[in-house]
């Protein structure tokens, strides 16, 4: 009996140590579990970013949080706003958001249209993240957008990009009529049935990758033909559009169906931006931001080369957003890191010539000692005129040897070296 139990102890131990050695440690968990104390920090190191139900935005946000997050020890928090008017509300009083992935007319449709006239002053770009050109598709009885007054325009659903970019061209261009809120897909529907005589649509970057609904729509309007009784129209040349976007061109490559190739047609684009609050220096807010900013700049060339969104290869630092400023702070990291970046340069400069500089006063030194061995060996066995010509020899030497010792030490001599 005794030794039975000790074989069911014996086999009970395997199995416990087999069981430890199944289970995963923490270690080996994919997921990384915080401490209490990393845990407690969530608020001081979250970074909120509000967006829209858009595709190609809930990619850039993931991006983001993806690759920002990896080393910067931030906790980026997505959060999903209403309609880009909301968002820039939200970037403006909701607690908790520190940046707005928006269009960038949303600021000037509540300039126009809300209780903030001086909303410019306080929302900043920190930097472009897409561009894209304003379509307007017509029936074919409609040769212009001055013939669209007093006709049913489809603008999308209320607050989103077509119907604010809608909203300002109409008003900026003084085309009234009726502006029916409806989504694209449906708006497609309508245009192709009669019941609407245009709609607006913001068509993304052409190496953009989307799913969804947005790369339906995207697909059929791409598909559309002169024979399916739509066309694109061109707008005008105008100071006020002007003012608030950027003109360029709807090619062939844009609407295969609808533009011939090697013709332009004339049209605006509006920037999709993440938005930021235009806080002071001294406050905390400012410098969560800037925290943001350093780790986003650090990220940047891994969101341009690893397995995200084509359209970060044409995010730039520098880039510029009509009508609404970028973000003092960027600048200030960006011209302070290179300040930096020049400093090193130079102390690296520096040292390299110093050490360049021993190593010659090095070789001059054991040059004159090994002058001063020769000649002392040499002057026991030679001539009085030999000792005398070596002399003058030596002394030439000494000369060079001096002069050569006095370049070393004149600051300057090895830049070019």
């Amino acid at each position: 009996m005794y030794t039975y139990l000790i074989q069911v102890s014996a086999y009970s131990l395997v199995c416990i140590i087999g069981l430890f050695a199944a289970t995963p440690t923490y270690a080996d968990h994919p997921i990384k579990i915080p401490t209490r104390q990393e845990a407690s920090a969530v608020n001081r190191n979250s970074v909120g970013i509000v967006f829209t139900h858009e595709e190609l935005y809930h990619q850039v946000i993931h991006n983001i949080e993806s690759e920002v997050e990896l080393d910067s020890g931030l906790r980026i928090v997505p959060i999903m706003g209403k309609n880009h008017i909301q968002s820039v509300y939200d970037l403006l009083y909701l607690k908790g958001v520190d940046l707005a992935l928006v269009r960038a007319d949303a600021i000037e449709y509540i300039r126009r249209y809300g209780d903030f006239p001086n909303i410019q002053n306080v929302i900043r770009s920190f930097t472009k993240i897409s561009e894209e050109k304003i379509i307007v598709l017509a029936r074919d009885e409609f040769n212009s957008v001055e013939d669209l007054a007093g006709k049913t325009i489809g603008l999308g659903n209320a607050g989103s990009g077509e119907f604010v970019t809608g909203s300002i061209i109409l008003e900026s261009l003084g085309i009234h009529g009726q502006h029916t809120e409806i989504n694209n897909s449906a708006a497609l529907d309508q245009l192709k049935s009669g019941k609407l005589a245009a709609m607006v649509y913001l068509f993304r970057p052409t190496d953009a990758v989307q799913d969804g609904e947005d790369a339906i729509v995207r697909k059929r309007i791409r598909n559309l033909k002169l024979q399916d009784g739509i066309h694109a129209l061109a707008l005008p040349d105008n100071h006020e559009l002007k003012s608030n976007y950027k003109a360029v061109n709807l090619t062939h490559d844009d609407l295969p169906g609808l533009i011939a190739e090697a013709t332009a047609l004339h049209t605006y684009s509006v920037d999709s931006i993440l938005a930021a609050y235009n806080w002071q220096s001294d406050n905390a807010r400012y410098k969560k931001v800037a925290r943001f900013a350093n780790a986003f700049i650090d990220s940047l060339d891994e969101l341009k080369s690893g397995p995200y969104q084509p359209i970060w290869n044409h995010v730039e630092l520098d880039s510029s957003t009509i009508n609404v400023a970028r973000i003092g702070l960027l600048d200030d990291i960006i011209i302070e890191r290179e300040r930096q970046k020049t400093d090193k340069e130079q102390a690296e400069n520096n040292r390299v010539a110093a050490e360049k500089e021993a190593l010659k006063a090095k070789n001059i030194a054991k040059l004159i000692k090994q002058r001063e061995e020769i000649t002392a060996r040499l002057g026991e066995k030679m001539s009085t005129a030999d000792s005398a010509e070596l002399k003058k020899l030596m002394s030439q030497l000494s000369s060079f040897l001096q002069d050569l010792e006095t370049s070393s030490s004149t600051p300057g001599d090895d830049a070019g070296n």
